[in-house]
């Protein structure tokens, strides 16, 4: 009888950690499909940041037409790609 009982136990505790096992996999595709997004925004952040002449140009290229208002928003943007560069690298460690 007792051998019974432990044959039932271990099969309720290998169909719990199934389930469980299940259940976890739901949860890491739900994440990954999250930060999906946000590691194609990273990706094309870095791209932008390897290639600094392409920034420069853009900035030349404002102040060449006149805009005063673009130049304001660009350097802006610019030092916001330097936050999310230094944060990046920050977290690659």
């Amino acid at each position: 009888m007792a051998m019974n009982q432990h044959v039932n136990r271990r099969g309720q505790l290998i169909a719990r950690c199934q389930a469980q096992r299940v259940a976890l996999a739901a949860h890491v595709d739900e994440i990954e499909s999250r930060l999906h997004g946000t590691d194609q925004l990273l990706g094309t952040v870095v791209g932008v940041m390897k290639q600094p002449a392409l920034l420069a140009s853009a900035a030349a290229m404002a102040l060449a037409m006149g805009h005063a208002g673009w130049w304001s928003k660009l350097s802006r943007g610019v030092m916001l790609l330097a936050g999310v560069r230094r944060l990046y690298l920050m977290l690659r460690r």
